[in-house]
């Protein structure tokens, strides 16, 4: 038996007003999000390419 892994990995961008970027590469809620970075939004963002 091989190793089994998801084909697509998602992750979660912070992008914050002044430029810097977070990137969470584990489950985390919206509202640790929000709680971290409060007076500012949280957005599904899906990115779809067909081939």
């Amino acid at each position: 038996m091989g190793n089994c892994q998801a084909a697509e990995a998602a992750e979660v961008i912070v992008q914050h007003p002044g430029g810097k970027v977070e990137r969470l590469y584990w489950p985390t809620p919206a509202a640790e999000v929000m709680k971290t970075n409060p007076g500012h939004y949280v957005a599904l963002v899906i990115l779809r390419l067909s081939p």
